[in-house]
Formats: C-alpha cells, structure tokens, sequence
C-alpha cells in the first residue's frame, strides 16, 4: 500500500511571513516594515544569516520573545523574494526587481539564489539592460556570467549602437568592454559613445554647480534679511554726513583741474608731433607683427591643446589623432581616464560621412578639423599625434582602410597541409566547414609550393605538417609575403615548428628568420595526454564557444611556456605550455600559432588525436574567421 507524500515545500510555504512559531521580526526598508522569519530555516539558506543568530558575538534585542533586526538598505519586496526562496527553494522573477535580488543573495551568501538570478538575467539579456547587468555582475566579479554577458554585448552590433548606453557604466566596464577582441562595431560608434560620457559629466558639473550658487545664494539672502532692518538707520545717517562731505570735494576739485587744463595743453603740441614724424616707420612694423602673429597663430593652433594633454598623460603613449582637434574649453572636462579609454579605439579608416558626425558633436574646433582634412591628402592617411615619454612628434602614419567584416559563409581559407594522407588533410578541411566556413580548399605541400597568385584571394591560410615539404623555405616565404599583404595564418605544429635534423620537414625562409611567429620552434613533447589549461584571454574571439579541449593520448605539441616579441598567449595547457598565442605586428596580417597537430580522431578512433566531443572544432574555425578579418 503506498500513499502520496506531499512535499515538505509546500507544507513550509505558510510560513513564509507568518508571526506563527517565529523567532526573529524584521525592520525593513526606510519606512520598518514589518517581517517574520524562523531561525533555523533562514539559516539553512544563508551563512550570514547562521552567524548572525548563533553567534555568541551576535548582540540580540527581543521583544515580546522575538529576536529583532532592522535593515534599511533593503526593499522590503526584494526581502519577501529572499524570505520566499529561504524557506522553498522557489522564486518567481520579473527585470524590475531581479538585479536588485542579485545584490541582496550576494550581501546574504545566497549562491543557489545568486545562481538563478544569473540565469534570468542572462536568458532576459536585451539591448536596454545588457551593460547595467554587466556592470553589476562585474562588480560580484563572476568571470563565466561576465563572459555570458560580454559575449552578448560584443556580437550585437545594436546594443552599443544605443545612444547614451555607457553615461551611466563606470570607467572598469567601458575598458572591459573596448578590450574585448570579438567587439563588432565601427570606431566612429564607440567615439560617439565615449563622447556622450564626456558631454553628461559636463551636465553633470554644470548642474552641480547651479545647485551649488543656489544654495549660497539662499543662505546670503536670509542672512541678510535679519541684518536689512539694523542697517537701514545706520545708512540713513552715514548718508548725510557723506553727502556734506562730498560737497565740499566737489568744490576743491574743481579748482585743481582748471589749472591742470592750462598746462597739458602745452605739453600737447610738443607730443603730437613727436608722434606725427614715427607713425610711418611704426605702422611697417606693425604690418610685419601682424603677418608674424598670424602666421604663429596658424602654426600653434594646436598648442594650448597639446600642452594640457601633455600634462594629463605623462608618459602614457598616446596615439589618437582627433583627441588633438578638440576645443581648448572642453579639456577641462577630460580628464586621464577619458582619453585612456579614447586611446583604447583603434581607429583604421575614416570613410563615408564619420567626419561630420566628429564635427556635430560640437566639442571640436572646426578649424583644427579642416586644417587636419586639408593635411590628409587620401582618407587613409591620418595625422597621428604620438607621445613618447613626455615628447610631443607628430608625422604622418599611413594606415590601410579595414576591409568591412567578411560574413562566415564568405571567407576563403587555404589549407596547405605538408601530408601525404588525403583522409587526414580533408578531415581538418572539414571540421572547418562543419562551423559555417564553406570556402576551403586544399594544397599538399609534399608535392608542390603554390605562387603568392594562387593564395593572394584567400582571407586565410591554415598550415600543418607531418611530412616533409617540397621546398620548406619557398613555403616561409610565401607565409611571410602573404602576411605582408594583410592576410591571416593559422600555423597548427607539431613538424613545422620542431627542431628537427630533418632538412624538409621544418617550416624555413622568412617566415622563421624574421621571427613572423608568436613562438619559436622548439622540442616536441608527445605521449602525455593534455587539455585546455589556463585561459589568459578570456573574452578572445578564438576561445568563443570552447568549453573544454582534450588534444587526445599523443598529444603533440612543442615545449614552450614564453612568447616571441609583440605577441600574446591566448590559453595554455594543463602542465602551462602555450596551447594557443598570436602576434599582431602594424602594417601585418594577423599570426595564430595553434600548438597542437590539427587532425581529429575521427580519422582514426582510438583517442590517437584531439577529441571530437570536445570543442576542437570551434578552435579551428574561431582561428580561422579570427585571422580572417583584416
């Protein structure tokens, strides 16, 4: 015989603010609204709430038999959500209310609560509240939910295209986010942004500021009022003696100029002419002042400007050109964390109409403007101011236009693979078509090089090795030149970068010599199964969907823990050699060096190469979309 039980949840739901049984009353909010709790079950859900009660440091007021605590820093209907989550592990939520649930579960050490709040918040993610959730979650400092949430922000081009969405984030989260490598926005987006900051604190200061008259204003005006009346018969008197006083003057001086009259009229005649015989010779030279004056005025027309941005950055390097064209008034109201987050902008091109939405923000000097339009003598070459040091260089610095984003489906990719095992070199072709990437073709190095004509239309090029190259130097050249001109290339090892006696199967030419690489070759490491490790660059486009990465039980790879010159580490094993880096050098195409041989075990099902249930798919064709972009 079996009977139905019913949920203990449901048997506690009544006592959910019930005086009934209770041991604890709250005062909550401003105005003490009353609320009542159950020790032992609050204590349960909260560590706090478990020291606070039965601790021997608790100091405990009672009335009436009922333990009392007053908080006023919480919304009474943001501690009915806590009371209601306390005692049945249920919680309904709605956007109004949830951040602020969030914020009490942290103070109270709620994770189960703080964990749901996560999860509403990010599955209700829209355009308005992405970057206020993101602050607030910046602020618990909870890297996965801020990745979540950063991720969103990044890839919808809508939510920083929002007018005034970052007045109200603070510095940490607007760096976070201009540091982010998957941001796909245009700069002149992100300067407009960064502008309505600078716009709002001068509101801000000029509001303040009125405020702050006011108010002086108002206490001069009642202390004055109290003194009006006491003074009133004190002015009256002093004014008839003042004006028996000034009668008397009034007599006296009229005397004394009379006579001076007489005698500057004499000394007017001599003057005059004394003037007369130099007014030639002093309008030439005021003539040659003038055009020299005018002439300077030109020249340092960026002066006054320059020497207030040389003091606010000191050594800082900067190198943003428009900061330069600003008014000289607006400095004021830009302080060293404004123009660093301005310097994080890495503009690449000025096209279309972005001059004229730089001018309508009304904060630079037209002038400066078409004097800097009239200096470029093509859209691509920019005035760039640099500071190095402290010292003031300006020069011309040629910057190629960035190519708009190319879709997923429309980038080309080569894959020159040095393999005799067609299965092998069409696996890594298709897991990375298998993310969207259609455009791959493929080229056996063993048996030919292919001319810089035969890959310069390609946005990529992926290579591997395992067997020897026809010509490993022709290969680093041709890597290097495609470099030169813009493009991307993903170089996976293990052959290609390992020292070996072997003339033919490690990568030569340019490509090593001029150190192109992020890493150099080195010792190979194999029979030592290997993961993902530690993530340096979180937010990196290449480590988007990539949870987890097991390189299978050869797990080749090359001993290395250090980077080459300008180059940076993206994530690293489980025993801290690099797994992957990059190296972005001006005027270069985009380097990635994936540290491990490409191939799946799909190919070969015995755990031989990089596992299919792990996220090798989404490395390979994050790389390659990555480098991709110009």
């Amino acid at each position: 015989m079996s009977s139905k039980i019913t949920p203990i949840s449901k048997k506690i739901q009544p006592l959910i603010n019930n005086p009934d049984l209770a041991d604890v009353k709250f005062y909550i909010g401003k105005d003490e609204e009353e609320f009542y709790g159950h020790k032992f079950l609050l204590s349960i859900t909260s560590p706090m709430w478990q020291t606070m009660f039965y601790s021997s440091n608790w100091s405990e007021t009672k009335n009436n038999g009922l333990s009392e605590v007053k908080m006023r820093d919480i919304d009474p209907e943001v501690f009915l959500k806590i009371l209601q989550f306390s005692y049945i592990r249920q919680i309904e939520l709605e956007e109004n209310i949830a951040v602020r649930v969030l914020k009490a579960a942290d103070k109270f050490m709620m994770k189960e609560l703080k964990d749901c709040c996560f999860e509403f918040l990010i599955n209700n993610l829209n355009v308005k509240n992405a970057i206020d959730i993101y602050q607030e979650i910046t602020n618990m400092n909870d890297q996965r939910q801020m990745e979540r949430t950063l991720s969103y922000i990044s890839t919808r081009r809508e939510v920083l295209s929002t007018a005034n969405c970052l007045v109200n984030a603070n510095n940490q989260t607007v760096r976070n986010i201009l540091d982010c490598q998957a941001l796909f926005v245009k700069e002149i987006v992100l300067f407009e942004r960064l502008i309505e900051r600078i716009l709002s604190k001068k509101k801000r200061r000029q509001r303040n500021s009125l405020d702050s008259q006011k108010k002086i204003q108002s206490l001069h005006k009642n202390k004055s009022n109290t003194k009006i009346e006491e003074k009133n018969e004190q002015l009256s008197e002093e004014f008839k003696e003042n004006e028996n006083k000034n009668q008397n003057e009034y007599h006296n001086n009229k005397n004394k100029v009379n006579n001076n009259n007489n005698n500057n009229n004499k000394n007017l005649e001599y003057t005059f002419n004394g003037f007369e015989s130099q007014q030639g010779t002093q309008l030439a030279k005021n003539e040659k002042g003038t055009e020299k004056k005018e002439k300077n005025k030109q020249n340092n027309i960026w002066f006054a400007t320059d020497q207030n941005l040389k003091e606010l950055l000191d050594d800082v390097p900067f190198k943003f050109t428009l900061v330069r064209c600003l008014k000289d008034e607006w400095i004021e109201f830009i302080d060293r964390k404004d123009l660093e987050l301005l310097t994080k902008i890495q503009w690449t091109r000025f096209i279309g109409n972005e001059y004229q939405h730089i001018l309508d923000t009304r904060i630079f000097n037209k002038a400066k403007i078409e004097k800097f339009l009239n200096f470029i003598k093509e859209p691509n070459l920019p005035l760039t101011y640099i500071g190095v040091n402290g010292q003031l260089d300006y020069r011309i610095q040629s910057q190629l236009s960035r190519k708009p984003r190319i879709k997923k489906s429309e980038i080309k990719v080569m894959v020159l693979a040095a393999h005799n095992n067609i299965l092998r070199r069409l696996d890594v072709v298709e897991s990375i078509r298998s993310t969207g990437i259609s455009h791959v073709k493929e080229i056996n190095l063993c048996e030919r090089t292919p001319s810089y004509k035969e890959v310069k239309d390609y946005d990529a090029i992926l290579l591997f090795s395992l067997s020897n190259f026809e010509s490993p130097k022709k290969v680093g050249n041709l890597l290097a030149k495609f470099v030169d001109n813009l493009g991307g290339i993903v170089v996976c090892t293990i052959n290609a970068l390992r020292n070996d006696n072997n003339d033919k199967r490690g990568l030569k030419g340019r490509i090593i010599d001029e150190d192109y690489l992020p890493i150099k070759k080195g010792v190979e490491i194999s029979q030592e199964r290997r993961i993902l490790g530690k993530v340096e660059a979180k937010t990196h486009f290449i480590m988007q969907n990539v949870k987890t990465f097991d390189v299978g039980r050869n797990s080749w790879h090359i001993k290395t823990k250090k980077v080459t010159k300008n180059s940076t580490v993206i994530c690293r094993y489980d025993n801290g050699n690099i797994m992957i880096a990059e190296k972005m050098e001006p005027e270069r195409g985009k380097v990635v060096v994936l540290n491990f041989f490409p191939v799946s075990d799909s190919v070969r099902n015995n755990d031989e190469y990089w596992l299919t249930n792990t996220d090798g798919y989404h490395i390979l064709a994050n790389s390659v979309e990555y480098v991709a972009q110009k």
